[in-house]
């Protein structure tokens, strides 16, 4: 008896099984710093469930991670067109925007992800970041102090206190 070839369509679950797979395998690269492989996996991902957000913002991440903003936004932006409250697309997405000097877009996905209700201290602290480039230097001080208020890691809340430090002496010499 002859062995027939299995059929797959791109919403079946074992297509959806596979992207995923593809995804896992890109956040092993990932996480070694090997980007361009990440890059490639996801994309495998994405082809095969071009519905997959966690695809989407992990190629956005990596993207991020090489320089290519550009890249990176148009993915994020995916995810947050495939998944409206997938806070973590906007947070990253809000990263490669201040990345990419638009500090304004930057802020608009940190207000998006506090209205979404996710109190998170990097979150305040990307949008002081984005504030402070902007010369809004009281709203960035704000943030910043929402972000240490929040936050119990030592290390994250010294280096706040040293932003906040530059900020300071920065709104004095304007």
């Amino acid at each position: 008896m002859p062995i027939l070839p299995v059929r797959t369509y791109r919403t079946c679950s074992l297509c959806a099984i596979s992207a995923r797979d593809h995804v896992f395998k890109g956040n092993q690269y990932a996480d070694k710093g090997q980007f361009d492989q990440a890059i490639v996996e996801y994309t495998k991902a994405i082809e095969l469930d071009s519905s997959l957000v966690m695809a989407y913002n992990n190629r956005g991440s990596a993207y991020t991670e090489k320089g290519e903003y550009v890249k990176a936004i148009a993915d994020l932006t995916m995810a947050t067109e495939l998944d409206p409250e997938n806070t973590l697309a906007y947070y990253n997405r809000s990263m490669a925007y201040i990345h990419h000097h638009e500090y304004d877009s930057a802020i608009a996905d940190c207000d998006k992800v506090i209205e979404l209700g996710l109190e998170n201290a990097f979150v305040y602290y990307n949008r002081g970041v984005a504030n402070g480039r902007k010369k809004d230097y009281d709203s960035a001080l704000a943030d910043f102090e929402k972000a240490i208020e929040i936050s119990s890691d030592p290390l994250f809340i010294k280096r706040v206190e040293s932003d906040i430090s530059e900020i300071e002496a920065a709104k004095e010499s304007s």
